[in-house]
């Protein structure tokens, strides 16, 4: 198609037109032809638009700053180059956006509230509040900006004013179940857990798929006791939801609260598997103990050791707490100096005694377990969670030599599908000394193992397949994709 001053505004209606049904690379096309005839800034807009639309915001970015480059007192296109650096994360160039876009036009409630968004970001809640108001003044009768203004008073801590402005922005839109649900929140950290569970039943009233309301409802019953109905919702919850690490945790808590171990294995190892470093953090960070936790002390004590020792931990997976069984932290400690590996390690294990025979004298009660990884690796946590719960699940004890046999593989297409305990190899005598309360904590190597290596284990014993081991060159920082060596 042949572009000239003539025919170029009528081309341009059929740019906008393909860009309205949808026609995303055709209009693309069409505008970037326009473009070499003439640099006209809505051209560069609507471009801006489509690729915010197509989610490929570092050219809609690109776009945008075109179109300020052309039109300098846009203060439209400022607005969206903030989107865009919000988009991104880049949260101080967002404001700056914003800010300048305000200070063409100090009107636009909606670019107050998004930079309110981007200070949330930043963790400052006293400047993102400020440009809520201002935002909530220019458009009051907007019930999304005033439930955004009541959550910033709820991170805020001022749980009694963010109330009445949840109220408010109810009363101005009684069909918006988001107030409801943030409201529902806000009730249940005032421990208000009834009318809690009231707001809650009103957002799903509106919308009965809104699985954070759902969640959530789960979590008021269990607060309250009411186990039947906090099970009920956590599983419709699930079923809208399967691999929600958030719902997968609370559903587990659940189930080791009502005694049904084999359930909780089953939503924790489903997290870890389909495992989300930051979902994952803000889960660990933001989630109630259920359940029993660490003698007083006793973590303080450990990390204390682990940090001097092994080095500083990058981060901690915390596990639920079966009834009457220990609370395990995993702790993930990435290459050091000295230590070329990852060390994935557990805490409390060892805060109670496994279940010795009686009469043995060999056994100490009181263990962790260690594993050495060339990587970052999920199956290793996931290894060492379920290791550090087989003894107490199945009424035995693990020491120097034990094997443990399981029913999934550590990784897809690896033969090592088993686990045997050894010594930890590379920590010096100062760690190996660890006391708790005057209680000698054993520390056990696991090395996966082939189930061709545990048969011949069994067979020829541990010292035999060591030395297998050794011929082969299998070293203490486990590759887990290893060939067999039986």
């Amino acid at each position: 198609m042949d572009i000239n001053i003539e025919n170029f505004q009528s081309i341009l209606a059929t740019a906008h037109q393909l860009k309205s049904n949808s026609q995303y690379t055709e209009a693309i096309e069409l505008y970037k032809k326009l473009l070499s005839i003439n640099e006209v800034p809505i051209i560069h807009h609507m471009l801006g638009e489509i690729y915010l639309t197509l989610g490929r915001v570092e050219e809609a970015l690109k776009s945008f700053k075109s179109h300020a480059r052309i039109q300098p007192d846009s203060k439209e296109v400022y607005f969206f180059i903030g989107n865009c650096y919000s988009m991104l994360r880049r949260y101080g160039e967002a404001i700056k956006a914003y800010e300048k876009s305000l200070e063409l036009g100090p009107d636009n409630p909606y670019a107050f509230d998004n930079m309110a968004n981007a200070w949330e970001e930043l963790k400052m809640l006293n400047y993102s509040l400020e440009c809520r108001q201002k935002a909530a003044s220019l458009k009051p009768d907007d019930a999304f900006i005033q439930c955004s203004m009541a959550n910033t008073l709820y991170k805020l801590d001022l749980k009694e004013e963010a109330m009445k402005v949840y109220k408010n922005s109810a009363c101005l839109d009684p069909k918006y179940p988001d107030v409801y649900y943030y409201m529902g929140n806000c009730l249940c950290s005032m421990e208000n857990y009834k009318q809690a569970i009231q707001t809650y039943s009103m957002a799903l009233d509106l919308d009965p798929y809104f699985v954070d309301a759902q969640n959530n409802m789960g979590n008021a019953y269990f607060d309250i006791g009411n186990l039947e109905e906090a099970l009920a919702y956590y599983q419709k919850a699930r079923n809208l939801d399967l691999y929600n690490p958030e719902i997968l945790n609370n559903l587990g808590d659940l189930y080791s609260v009502l005694g049904e171990y084999d359930n909780a294995m089953e939503c924790y190892n489903t997290i870890l598997e389909n495992y989300n470093d930051e979902l994952i953090e803000n889960l660990i960070k933001n989630k109630k103990e259920r359940c029993p936790v660490h003698p007083k002390g006793y973590v303080i004590h450990r990390e204390k050791h682990y940090k001097k020792y092994l080095g500083e931990f990058s981060r901690v997976m915390h596990t639920i707490a079966q009834e009457k069984k220990p609370f395990i932290d995993i702790y993930e400690i990435p290459p050091q100096k000295g230590r070329y590996f990852w060390t994935y390690i557990t805490g409390g294990m060892s805060d109670i005694a496994q279940n010795v025979n009686i009469g043995s004298n060999s056994v100490n009660p009181y263990s962790e377990l260690i594993i050495y990884t060339s990587e970052k690796s999920i199956w290793a946590r996931k290894v060492l969670y379920n290791l550090a719960y087989h003894p107490f699940l199945n009424n035995s004890y693990v020491q120097y030599s034990s094997t443990v046999e399981f029913d999934f593989s550590f990784v897809e297409e690896a033969e090592m599908k088993d686990a045997l305990l050894l010594d930890t190899k590379v920590e010096e005598r100062g760690f190996l000394d660890f006391e708790l309360d005057g209680k000698k904590i054993n520390f056990l190597r696991v090395l996966p193992i082939s189930d061709k290596e545990l048969e011949f284990k069994n067979k020829n014993g541990t010292s035999a397949l060591l030395n297998k081991f050794s011929e082969s060159q299998v070293d203490f920082v486990v590759d887990i994709m290893r060939k067999s060596v039986i």
